[in-house]
């Protein structure tokens, strides 16, 4: 459970970024700053990583989270799964 936590806080803290990250831009300079995107992608990434790490006991004490869902995304970014 410990490694969970950790890992718990690595998804908290990446979540964080990502929201900080696009706090104050629009949509259109979202979308047109290679920058803004490629920072919320590395977030997303270092979310599915550690979501990759969760124990079986954490995701089944949490069902509600979409953890394959969450892994799914980290694979299509990282592969270029489109």
């Amino acid at each position: 459970m410990r490694r969970d936590e950790t890992y718990l806080l690595d998804i908290l803290i990446a979540a964080r970024d990502a929201m900080s990250f696009v706090s104050d831009v629009t949509q259109a300079q979202f979308y047109a700053s290679r920058l803004h995107q490629n920072a919320v992608v590395k977030a997303l990434e270092i979310i599915g990583d550690a979501a990759a790490r969760i124990s079986d006991e954490t995701r089944q004490a949490h069902p509600e989270i979409p953890w394959a869902d969450i892994t799914g995304m980290r694979n299509r970014l990282v592969h270029g799964y489109f």
